[in-house]
C-alpha cells in the first residue's frame, strides 16, 4: 500500500496541473498562453490573452503586469511568460509562451549642410541597421529621397527619416539643410579718380566664403589679384580700369560683379588747368559757384543722351550720380561744403572730367 501511494505522488507532479488537492479537470480541453509575433523594445505594452480566458501570466522578472507585457521593462533578448489558469483550490494548469524583444533599429542620417538654392536636387542618404527594411525622407522640399532646395526656400530646414525594419520596430533620425542664396555683391571704392601712382582701397560686405578680385591692371601682375575682401591696389599708369569681384557663398553660391570704367587715373595732378576738361562738347558755369552748378552739352553729344554724370571731391570720393536726360541741366549744390570738387560725364565714347569750385 505504501508503494502505491508513493508512485501515485511521483505522478501527479508531472502533469501540467499544480495542486495541493486532486481535481477534475477533465471538461478543460487544454491551456494555451498564446503565440506572440517578435517585438521591438520601444513598442507599448501589450494585453495577452490566454485560454480558457480567467486565468494570468508572470514571469521571474516582473515584465508582466496585470497581463500586460512591456517591451521596454523585459529588454532585448527572449523571455518566457507562464499563463496559469486556476483548475480548483491550489490547483492551476500552466503553459508557456516565449516573446523576443528586439532591438531599436539605428538610423544615422546625412551630416547637417549648406546647398545652394540653385544646386539641384540633393540626394538624401542614411545608414541603417538593420539594413533591411523601409527608409522614408519628409519634410519642406522632400520628394522621395531627394531634397529640392528651390522647393524648399531659403533658409534652414529640418528633414526626418523614417526607418521601419522587417518586423515593423522603426525609428528615426533628423538632418537640418541650410539652404543659401545668390549672394548681392556691391563693392565700393574709397576714389574712383587719381593720379597715377594711384593707392586705391576697396570693400565687399557680401558674406563669403572665397572671394576674388580683379583690378583691370595686368600690367601689375599677381597684384591685379586679391582675395581679402578689403583689398588695396595701386595703380601705376593712367587710363581707365575697369573692376570685377566673384564671390562663392558657403553653400556654394556664386556671383559676379563687373564695374566697367570704374577707376580713372590721370598721369599729373589733378588742377584747375583747362586741358582736365577733356571733352570740349560740354560747358559748366558759373565756377567757382553758389548755389545752382549749370551744365550745357553740345549738340553732337545729343545722341548720347541719358548721360550719367557723377560729382567727385578731390580725394576721390562720390557725392552723388545723376542722369541728364537734356542738353542743358544744373545742379542744386547746397548740400556740399565748400571746396574742389569734379563733374564726371560718361560718353558712348569715353568719360570727361571738369574741375569747379564750391564756394
Amino acid at each position: 500500500m505504501q508503494r502505491i501511494l508513493i508512485i501515485f505522488f511521483l505522478l501527479t507532479i508531472t502533469t501540467s496541473a499544480i495542486y495541493a488537492n486532486p481535481q477534475d479537470t477533465s471538461h478543460i480541453k487544454k491551456v494555451f498562453a498564446g503565440k506572440y509575433s517578435p517585438v521591438c523594445v520601444n513598442s507599448s505594452a501589450f494585453l495577452m490573452k490566454g485560454t480558457p480566458s480567467g486565468g494570468f501570466f508572470t514571469d521571474s522578472t516582473n515584465d508582466c503586469i496585470s497581463n500586460y507585457f512591456y517591451p521596454v521593462v523585459a529588454g532585448v533578448g527572449p523571455h518566457y511568460v507562464r499563463y496559469y489558469y486556476p483548475c480548483g483550490d491550489s490547483c492551476y494548469l500552466i503553459d508557456s509562451a516565449l516573446i523576443i524583444v528586439n532591438p531599436t533599429p539605428i538610423v544615422n542620417a546625412n551630416k547637417d549642410t549648406i546647398i545652394c538654392i540653385n544646386g539641384g536636387a540633393f540626394n538624401l542618404t542614411a545608414q541603417t541597421i538593420p539594413t533591411k527594411g523601409t527608409l522614408t525622407w519628409s519634410g519642406d522640399g522632400v520628394s522621395g529621397h531627394y531634397f529640392i532646395p528651390e522647393k524648399a526656400g531659403p533658409g534652414m530646414h529640418k528633414i526626418y527619416a523614417d526607418f521601419t525594419d522587417s518586423i515593423s520596430c522603426r525609428y528615426s533620425d533628423t538632418v537640418f539643410i541650410f539652404v543659401d542664396t545668390i549672394p548681392i555683391i556691391k563693392f565700393t571704392a574709397d576714389l574712383v579718380v587719381g593720379r597715377a601712382p594711384q593707392r586705391v582701397n576697396f570693400t565687399d560686405n557680401t558674406p563669403f566664403h572665397i572671394i576674388s578680385w580683379d583690378f583691370g591692371d595686368p600690367k601689375s601682375f599677381s597684384s591685379n589679384f586679391s582675395n581679402s575682401p578689403t583689398p588695396s591696389h595701386t595703380y601705376s599708369d593712367s587710363g581707365t580700369y575697369d573692376v570685377s569681384v566673384n564671390i562663392i557663398t558657403e553653400g556654394g553660391c556664386e556671383n559676379s560683379l563687373v564695374k566697367p570704367k570704374y577707376i580713372h587715373i590721370f598721369p599729373e595732378p589733378m588742377g584747375i588747368e583747362s586741358d582736365l576738361q577733356i571733352n570740349p562738347d560740354f560747358k559748366i558755369f558759373p565756377n567757382p559757384v553758389t548755389n545752382y552748378l549749370n551744365i550745357e552739352l553740345g549738340k553732337n553729344i545729343q545722341n548720347d543722351l541719358p548721360i550719367k554724370i557723377s560729382i567727385i571731391n578731390d580725394l576721390g570720393q562720390s557725392f552723388g550720380e545723376y542722369l541728364i536726360g537734356e542738353l542743358q541741366a544744373k545742379i542744386n549744390t547746397d548740400l556740399l561744403k565748400p571746396g574742389i570738387y569734379y563733374l564726371k560725364l560718361q560718353f558712348s565714347k569715353g568719360t570727361s572730367i571738369a574741375k569747379w569750385i564750391k564756394d
